[in-house]
């Protein structure tokens, strides 16, 4: 009996092939807190994302699949300028049917996605050689945002911002001036944080680096 499975293509190994070796493309992820969020992100923003479409990147030795994103900026915290940004993540947004029985699927395990017409606040890497980046930290870096209950505006990233103020994140904020919102968000162990008190407390890690 002829057996007609699907064959998954897995391309992570042209991660190595192309250099990208930022921490954020490991496949065993290491755990940030905040402050290292902060300090390793070359571009930190808040935004609409407006545009998601898949490119292929092609250079001597073969090719590669990429999402490109647009987003409309409506605060720039790092590194940003202008109304809008575009970046490049390496993987596809969806799985590729290549023919009858072979299907691409090349994002990395943990690499996040953005839906158009959603909100995120995002802490982007530098691009690689070719234009490639990502969250720091893969989806600890990426933080949606959404209206809870209570009618509040809060983001949260795909562990549930588990940890992001675990050790000297918590001792370093001491030293700041927090006010008691800011206070009762760093005690949080996990769960969505107020979206307007997270981005100061962000703002207030870059202004002690």
């Amino acid at each position: 009996m002829k057996k007609n499975s699907m064959l998954i293509v897995a391309t992570l190994i042209t991660v190595f092939v192309i250099g990208l070796t930022y921490d954020g493309y490991s496949t065993t992820v290491k755990h940030y807190n905040l402050k290292a969020l902060v300090s390793k992100a070359e571009r930190i923003f808040t935004g609409q994302c407006i545009s998601a479409e898949e490119a292929e990147i092609k250079f001597p030795k073969g090719s590669i699949w990429c999402a490109e994103y647009v987003f409309r900026i409506s605060e720039g915290i790092k590194g940003t300028t202008g109304e809008t940004i575009t970046f490049r993540q390496f993987g596809l947004i969806n799985p590729r049917k290549i023919d009858e029985n072979t299907v691409m699927f090349n994002r990395p395990d943990g690499m996040p996605t953005y839906k158009v017409n959603q909100e995120y606040m995002l802490f982007l890497i530098g691009d690689s050689e070719l234009g490639l980046t990502s969250p720091t930290g893969l989806l600890q870096g990426a933080f949606l945002i959404y209206q809870d209950e209570l009618n509040r505006r809060v983001a949260v990233n795909g562990l549930q911002n588990l940890g992001l103020f675990k050790k000297d994140a918590a001792t370093e904020l001491k030293q700041f001036d927090l006010t008691q919102s800011e206070k009762a968000l760093v005690e949080k162990s996990k769960g969505a944080f107020d979206l307007d008190n997270f981005v100061s407390v962000v703002k207030k890690f870059m202004q002690s680096n």
